[in-house]
């Protein structure tokens, strides 16, 4: 899969954090195991819980954790978000071509940021534990809206100093697409390689265009 035309080099491209740059389905199924012995429930959590991460906390707590246990949900995801921060970049890895892709964007001066629905206080101790250096980054709790909205983007991108015309917006989720079209980036890119979940089919969700891996992102 790739782009179907060819497209003027963005200024600033924004990107998703989890299921687009790093892969964190491990520690954060180690997270969701946590919760679940704390609940007596020795049995390994199904790994099949990982494609919910890009939904957040309270969707994998959803999907690892039977249906009698969700009343007492805030405390779950209270349990879960604490063991998470003290083992935030255990097994979490950068997906393979993020880092030359990275290089190759500051090499030729463009911009980029990060606008994730992961708190920040989460978000940038796994950057900084990944030596990445966005020149923005805007968590889940940064404003008082997240995306889909378009308010984190802009956001970034007046941090970055670039107009919305200008940039693009790669992410793993359907919010992610939307934010970029909301905030009225030039061009998505969703990739089809992060944590859909039960997500539409990711042709569906109106990007320019799907990346099956980093690479096929043409930055």
């Amino acid at each position: 899969m790739g782009a179907p035309v060819k497209f003027s080099a963005p200024k600033a491209v924004l990107f998703d954090l989890d299921g687009t740059l790093v892969d964190t389905g491990a520690d954060l199924l180690a997270a969701l195991q946590a919760v679940r012995e704390f609940n007596g429930i020795e049995a390994p959590a199904p790994v099949a819980c990982a494609q919910f991460v890009s939904a957040g906390a309270v969707a994998m707590l959803r999907a690892g954790l039977p249906q009698a246990l969700h009343p007492q949900m805030d405390r779950w995801r209270e349990l879960f978000l604490n063991h998470y921060a003290q083992h935030i970049c255990v097994h979490s890895t950068l997906y393979p071509g993020v880092a030359d892709m990275l290089a190759r964007l500051e090499a030729h001066n463009i911009a980029w940021g990060v606008v994730t629905n992961k708190p920040f206080y989460l978000a940038k101790p796994l950057l900084e534990a990944l030596n990445l250096k966005p020149g923005a980054l805007l968590g889940g709790d940064s404003l008082a809206v997240k995306k889909p909205d378009a308010a984190p983007l802009l956001a970034a991108l007046n941090t970055l100093a670039v107009a919305p015309k200008d940039a693009w917006m790669v992410g793993d989720d359907p919010r992610d697409i939307a934010a970029g079209w909301n905030a009225g980036c030039a061009v998505t890119i969703a990739c089809a390689y992060g944590y859909l979940g039960d997500s539409p089919p990711i042709e569906t969700w109106g990007a320019t265009w799907v990346a099956g891996k980093v690479e096929e992102m043409r930055l």
